[in-house]
């Protein structure tokens, strides 16, 4: 027998020996979950029990009155009690609790106990029940919501209304993480699903938690076939789920089904509230882009954009919806600043209401933002922080991108083996799930990796096998280049020239130097200064300072090899100095070995203290730098408070400083600049 079930026989021996009113007082002591003497001895009252009956239950040493709480002396004793007790004296003791719980302030206790005390359907019970859910939900309680919910429904008759109390439910415990749970409570609700659009909902949430679970390819397919059943009740609904299809598509590297979702929401009939327009021109966007139509697809994701502003996003699940495939719009465009701003929102929202699924979605777009603005550390503690909460909640899809994104951050600072490492396991696992967007944001990785290393074979193995949009677009300028250290001249002319129309079109800064910097890399020596040096000036007007040093580096090794070694040593100092502030090792060594060879010697960089900092210990130096408690910080991370204070003595003894105001007055955004839209003092939220 397990020890915990001996000790709660040898507990209950005890109970049973002592008078029946303090056996039924100690029951109501179990089922109340305050700890209130007046609550226990009130409820003790109306079932009959003398005050006087708690002294034989504190002499045993059952329970204990102290500090005005009544607790027992080990949790195991509280459910024996329960436990043995015969189902209608446990009813009759929640009843008595919900009698005796009259102010407002104990509603939603009052309505746990009466839900509890019930058996058959009671319509005054479930309305009270699902109103403290309601409550539960506004304060970001989302598993005690989604309990509530489906205890309310089980107390309802009608069927209409069961239904929605059971996908309430999903809802909270989609938002907690409880994805299995969200999944068996659509299975529970599938047969009260009486007309198309209900049948439509249940299927547009096994949609979207087979993204986060399962595999995109088969959520896509869902969605587009339900969405014409949720058009005819709810068209921004419908307009939701195709562009749910048009991420699953993308994730699975399936462009050919972006024709059957375009043809699905072109005969969906919409009025011309922003929202409506906004899901619609996201789903163009994604389908023309899908198709190489990359004018029409950087227009529609413009407006969609412009118009994420002017949708009504006032209620939890339209902001929801709406910022997260607005940050991916921004990616899809290449707007960094607005892409970085739109994720960093999201990933706030997140933070703010404890909403686990959601932060974790966002969290690797908001890295695919600060790895090019060369926020390396910030990524990979945010990456960390969602990798081990998607684990924890079991999305599978979200823990191999957030493998393959960590991936592209050890790849820019050079860590060979552990990029090699996250890109074999986050690969292996997309294989599994035909995760073809993730799979190939591993194989770019090792396409970074290689470059650095200066192996350019290698490099162009890897260029060979990201073929899929967006992957081939974001790595592009990677590809390029190692075709052409590689001597493949022709495949880098390709490939430049499928490149240059994606970035006529995005109008992105970093686009046009990316393809002025492949032009020089590629042209005879009368044109390529004058290329290298419009890159640069276009590096200017973006927020790429890797980009930018490997410009730097690129001009610097052409003048040097046209025997103009003064004026190649301005250019390889800059770039030295970029990657050894952004901390890229490999392409530091590479900068410092050809301003050796240009005559000139390097300087030793002065470490920063706050280089010793883990991911981790970063974050939450940055949180308490904005003046968050340590309370506060660990509500942001889902950590206990006590975690957070252990952090921070290591954080004050790494920087050498002892208050929170010195770390106030610490740069600790100085990798390459503050995030644009950084994000502001955190308020504690979820309860």
């Amino acid at each position: 027998m397990p020890v915990g079930a001996r000790i709660e026989r040898a507990f209950l021996a005890r109970v049973r020996g002592l008078p029946e009113d303090t056996q039924t007082l100690l029951l109501v002591a179990a089922a109340d979950d305050g700890g209130v003497p007046a609550t226990v001895l009130g409820a003790a009252a109306v079932l009959g029990v003398p005050v006087d009956a708690l002294d034989a239950g504190e002499q045993a040493g059952l329970l204990r009155v102290r500090a005005s709480r009544l607790e027992f002396r080990h949790p195991l004793i509280r459910s024996a009690v329960y436990q043995a007790a015969p189902f209608s004296r446990r009813q009759a003791a929640h009843r008595a609790l919900a009698s005796v719980l009259a102010g407002g302030a104990d509603a939603d206790r009052r309505a746990w106990h009466r839900a509890a005390a019930s058996v058959e359907p009671d319509a005054s019970v479930a309305e009270e029940l699902e109103e403290a859910a309601r409550r539960a939900q506004r304060r970001s309680g989302f598993v005690a919501a989604s309990l509530g919910f489906e205890r309310a429904a089980a107390l309802v008759t009608d069927e209409r209304h069961k239904l929605q109390l059971l996908i309430d439910a999903v809802d909270g415990a989609w938002l907690a993480g409880r994805l299995e749970r969200a999944l068996m409570l659509l299975e529970r609700a599938r047969p009260f699903a009486a007309d198309p659009s209900e049948r439509a909902e249940i299927d547009r949430w096994r949609g979207l938690i087979e993204l986060n679970v399962g595999v995109p390819a088969d959520a896509c397919e869902l969605l587009v076939r339900a969405a014409p059943d949720m058009a005819a009740a709810d068209a921004v609904q419908a307009l939701y789920m195709l562009s749910l299809a048009c991420i699953g598509a993308g994730y699975a590297g399936e462009r050919a089904t972006g024709t059957a979702i375009a043809q699905r929401a072109d005969q969906i009939r919409m009025d011309d509230a922003p929202l409506a327009r906004f899901l619609a021109n996201f789903v163009r966007g994604m389908c023309a882009y899908f198709a190489g139509d990359f004018d029409r697809a950087a227009w529609s994701f413009r407006d969609t954009l412009q118009l994420a502003d002017q949708a009504d996003a006032a209620d939890e699940a339209s902001f929801r919806g709406l910022f997260l495939l607005a940050g991916g719009a921004g990616l899809f465009l290449g707007d960094d600043r607005l892409a970085d701003r739109l994720n960093r929102r999201v990933v706030t929202r997140a933070r703010e209401t404890g909403a686990i699924s959601l932060l974790t979605q966002a969290l690797p777009r908001l890295a695919l933002t600060e790895v090019p603005a060369g926020r390396w550390s910030s990524a990979a503690a945010g990456l960390n922080e969602g990798l081990q909460l998607a684990r924890q909640t079991c999305q599978h899809q979200v823990v191999a991108h957030m493998l393959a994104t960590l991936a592209l951050v050890a790849a820019v600072r050079g860590e060979e083996e552990e990029c090699r490492s996250l890109a074999a396991e986050s690969h292996e696992l997309a294989s599994t799930r035909r995760l073809v967007h993730v799979a190939l944001t591993a194989r770019w990785a090792l396409l970074l990796l290689e470059l650095g290393l200066g192996r350019p074979d290698e490099a162009l193995l890897c260029a060979r096998e990201i073929t899929e949009p967006p992957l081939a677009l974001w790595a592009g300028p990677d590809r390029i280049e190692a075709a052409i250290r590689a001597s493949d001249t022709q495949a880098a002319r390709d490939w430049l020239a499928g490149f240059e129309p994606w970035a006529q079109s995005s109008g992105a800064a970093w686009a046009r130097a990316a393809v002025l910097r492949c032009r020089a890399l590629l042209s005879g020596d009368d044109e390529a200064e004058q290329l290298f040096a419009a890159a640069l000036d276009a590096h200017g007007e973006a927020s790429r300072p890797f980009e930018r040093a490997r410009t730097e580096l690129a001009f610097g090794e052409f003048l040097r090899r046209a025997r103009r070694r003064l004026d190649s040593r301005e250019h390889l100092r800059t770039a030295l100095d970029g990657f050894d502030a952004l901390g890229a090792t490999l392409w530091t060594e590479r900068a410092s070995v050809e301003l050796r060879a240009s005559g000139q010697m390097a300087r030793r960089r002065e470490p920063s203290t706050r280089d010793d900092l883990t991911a981790q210990e970063l974050q939450i130096a940055r949180f308490v730098a904005r003046g968050s408690s340590n309370r506060e910080v660990a509500a942001q991370l889902f950590l206990c408070a006590r975690t957070i204070d252990f952090h921070l003595r290591n954080i004050f003894r790494k920087l050498g400083i002892s208050s929170r105001i010195q770390l106030v007055a610490l740069d600790l955004d100085g990798e390459h600049g503050s995030p644009a839209g950084a994000e502001p003092a955190i308020t504690p939220a979820h309860a």
